[in-house]
């Protein structure tokens, strides 16, 4: 009896097919062997189109042109399950009218950044509203006013997204906040997972709050919150019981740092703070607020430089507060530093001691400095 070929088999031939994710040249090539091959391949290389910079004019064409397939080769569509892309306004606002004129019955995962300008008030009606999504992330930190952002607020977003992240400018914050009033939503999306991107000076807690209530968010549904702002985010929500995981970064060097009570996230079981460089003292204020009734579990502090001076006080009242956490079993705490010519021993002393500190494999990064990774085991 003689054996078939594995590669007549669809199933094993979509699997071996599947190996060449994110290698375009070969999804072509596999596309142009045999019909049967040519399914499986077109479903990888459509799965995630990725429309680049409009900026770029020598690449603008190629955007035009893969959106005209997907327009002229209606079969391809189902196959897109993500789609990425970054959007000049002023330039390529054709683009953008054909995408919405697409139908994508199962577009799971979309990503829009607008790069400058308004954002029409049409635009993206029909993508935000698909009711496949589940991801939806939306860049619009170089828009020009805050009137495009609740243009895209008010166009109707899917209520199936679970994963949700918005970027804006402080400014942006500061316009929708002074608005008379919250507009009313006749539909409330309920994310398990949340991510703010807010990008330039510091924002009161109650501008926050109050911008929050323009957007058509349920709060209390959220498991996951992540916040990257130039200061740390004073939460002001009665609404975090459901929250386990929460992620602070700030991209400003603030030694003033707002501290944030995690008492108000009694069911919280993952925290990680990164700051711009050096260790402020808002990080162990805030970790004072940990209590013997949190069940946190992993502690995670990144940051970019540790003081030249050994005995500066920001990490000594670190050391000291890690090394007396209200948790039983202890957590697993990671620091995750850029390290030129210093070492975590001589700064934080109580929790090197004892072999209590392993240290993952260091890493190059793009700011050519030496990362590593420590984790300390109460």
């Amino acid at each position: 009896m003689e054996h078939p070929n594995p590669l007549d088999i669809p199933e094993l031939l979509y699997q071996f097919i599947g190996l060449l994710t994110g290698y375009t040249p070969s999804l072509v090539s596999c596309a142009l062997v045999a019909r049967s091959w040519q399914s499986p391949a077109q479903s990888f290389l459509f799965r995630a189109p990725t429309f680049t910079n409009g900026y770029l004019s020598r690449k603008a064409h190629i955007l035009h042109h893969l959106c005209d397939t997907l327009g002229q080769s209606p079969h391809l569509l189902p196959y897109v399950h993500n789609l990425h892309f970054s959007i000049a306004l002023s330039r390529e606002l054709l683009l953008l009218s054909k995408l919405c004129d697409l139908e994508f019955p199962r577009l799971e995962n979309l990503s829009i950044s607008f790069l400058d300008g308004d954002v029409p008030p049409s635009a993206g009606i029909s993508l935000l509203s698909l009711p496949t999504l589940r991801s939806l992330k939306l860049g619009m930190s170089l828009v020009k006013s805050a009137s495009s952002i609740m243009s895209l607020v008010d166009a109707g977003w899917a209520p199936s997204i679970e994963r949700l992240e918005l970027a804006f400018s402080d400014k942006h914050i500061k316009q929708v906040a002074s608005l008379s009033s919250p507009r009313p939503h006749t539909r409330r999306l309920k994310p398990k997972t949340l991510c703010l991107d807010v990008r330039g000076r510091p924002i009161s807690a109650d501008v926050w709050s109050t911008a929050l209530d323009f957007f058509p968010i349920e709060l209390s549904t959220l498991k996951t919150i992540k916040i990257v702002t130039a200061d740390f985010f004073p939460w002001r929500r009665t609404s975090t019981e459901k929250i386990h995981s929460l992620q602070i970064s700030t991209v400003l060097d603030m030694p003033d740092m707002v501290p944030l009570d995690l008492t108000s996230f009694p069911n919280l079981s993952v925290l990680q703070l990164h700051v711009a460089r050096r260790i402020p003292a808002a990080i162990s204020t805030t970790l004072c607020s940990i209590s013997s009734k949190h069940s946190i579990h992993t502690i995670k502090i990144a940051f970019r430089g540790i003081p030249r001076d050994p005995s500066a006080s920001a990490c000594a009242q670190l050391d000291s507060v890690l090394c007396s956490l209200p948790l039983f079993p202890g957590p697993s705490v990671e620091f995750d530093y850029a390290r030129g010519q210093d070492d975590l021993t001589d700064f934080f002393p109580n929790i090197c001691t004892g072999n209590m500190v392993t240290r993952e494999t260091a890493e190059w990064k793009a700011t050519q400095q030496l990362s590593v990774l420590a984790t300390f085991k109460q």
